[in-house]
Formats: structure tokens, C-alpha cells, sequence
């Protein structure tokens, strides 16, 4: 039995590709890793985006993911057919795993496809709030607190308070720019 790996690989295919084109893509991709003995556990279309700078006179590109478990030989089938292919621009395969198994693998790539998921989400829902923001600038808001997330997804609050952070310097500062306001109005 050979040693089987986990790797991801994300693609970068011309904008101006049509569905059946990226259709024959991925099941040619899909047939190189179960060839080899391999199994597919997440295939994700990520959408047309803006690249970071321009490739073959290319402003923006339309995104895939694939996580698979195969084994050493199939990533380097799976590149020399990429290379090949005159639609994909752009391509990077990272070993996530040295020695995996389709049954301990698979439910953690579902989880790394949930927070995917939600990161989109939120980056979608903050983009929406940045246009709406700047169309109206009467509805100033304060900046929303400061979240980290562990790895199990528990978080917790982390804004800073002035009067329980303690700090006498900044308690005092402000105390004495409230009385200068006084005294100014009076």
C-alpha cells in the first residue's frame, strides 16, 4: 500500500472561460487523482475576482480549489496536465498532510470549507457595509469591537474599555480634556 498525502491546489483560470471548458477541466483533474488510487474531498468554484496584478493581459481571473488525498505521484501528473492546459493561468499545489486517510481527512476539509464559507460571508456583508458607508457619510459610525477566534471557533471580546483597562494616564487625559471643554463653554 502506498503512503497517501493530503494537498490542496488552487487554480486560476482566464476569465473569458466558458462552463464547459472548466466542466472538462475538473473531471480531467478529478480522473488524474482517482487514477492514481486518490479521492476528491472538496472541489470549490470561487468565482471571477480581480488578481493582484495583471497576467497575460488579464485583469481579473476566475478562482478553484480542489483538496485531495493521493498519493506522492498524482500532484505532479495533476501539474504537468496544468501546464498543458492553456486556460489555467496560474497554480500552486501545497502538501497539507504527510501521511493522511480519507477518514480522519475528510471531516476536518469540511470544517476548513465552513469557515471558508462564513470568512466569504463576512467579507461580503463588511464590502456591502464599505459601499453603503461611503455613499452616505451622515451615518458615521464607531468602529465595531476587536473579535478573535480560536481554533475551535470560540472568541471572545476583545475591545478595549478605558475605565477597565486601568490606566490612569488615559483616565486622567481624559478627564482633563472634559474640563477644558467645560471651561471653554463658560
Amino acid at each position: 500500500m502506498t503512503v497517501q498525502h493530503e494537498y490542496e491546489t488552487t487554480f486560476i483560470v482566464r476569465p473569458e472561460a466558458l462552463d464547459d471548458e472548466v466542466n472538462r477541466l475538473r473531471a480531467r483533474f478529478e480522473g488524474i487523482i482517482t487514477d492514481r488510487g486518490g479521492q476528491l474531498m472538496v472541489f470549490e468554484d470561487w468565482g471571477r475576482r480581480r488578481l493582484a496584478y495583471p497576467i497575460e493581459r488579464h485583469e481579473h481571473g476566475r478562482y478553484f480549489y480542489l483538496n485531495f488525498i493521493a498519493s506522492a505521484d498524482s500532484p505532479a501528473e495533476l501539474e504537468r496536465i496544468v501546464r498543458i492546459e492553456d486556460n489555467v493561468v496560474r497554480f500552486l499545489t501545497v502538501r497539507l498532510e504527510e501521511t493522511a486517510s480519507y477518514e480522519t481527512s475528510f471531516p476536518a476539509a469540511i470544517e476548513r470549507q465552513k469557515k471558508r464559507i462564513n470568512r466569504s460571508r463576512r467579507s461580503e456583508d463588511t464590502a456591502d457595509g464599505r459601499r453603503r458607508r461611503s455613499s452616505s457619510h451622515d451615518n458615521i459610525k464607531a468602529p465595531s469591537p476587536i473579535r478573535y477566534e480560536n481554533a475551535d471557533g470560540s472568541g471572545e471580546d476583545m475591545s478595549v474599555d478605558v475605565a477597565a483597562d486601568g490606566d490612569d494616564n488615559t483616565a486622567a487625559s481624559a478627564t482633563e480634556d472634559s474640563v477644558s471643554a467645560e471651561e471653554s463653554v463658560n
